[in-house]
């Protein structure tokens, strides 16, 4: 695409002109659509399927602790030696493979 370039100085002083208010409208939408880019359903009233896919960050400069909290004796189900009841459970196949003897 060649730009033909005005011959006085009258018409590059008008074609500056016209380039810096396309300039100034081109920011305008830019700015618009950062802000609606930055928006999810914490910032604006939109609903949380809105969000997408997007991954949400990690809590930054905080470390959760998996399980109880410290000190605290907890519940955690026992094994017995006579259980109630025992179920056995039976491959029929592999899924992986499809193989058909038995696997255990």
């Amino acid at each position: 695409m060649e730009i033909k370039l005005p011959d006085t100085i009258e018409a590059c002083h008008e074609m500056i002109r016209e380039l810096l208010a396309i300039i100034a409208a081109l920011e305008n939408r830019v700015s618009k659509l950062e802000r609606r880019l930055g928006q999810n359903n914490g910032n604006s009233h939109l609903p949380p399927s809105s969000d997408g896919f997007k991954k949400k960050p990690d809590l930054v400069g905080k470390q959760h602790k998996r399980w109880g909290q410290e000190g605290h004796k907890g519940n955690t189900l026992k094994m017995v030696e006579q259980p109630d009841r025992v179920v056995v459970l039976k491959v029929e196949g592999c899924s992986g493979c499809g193989q058909q003897e038995d696997l255990l």
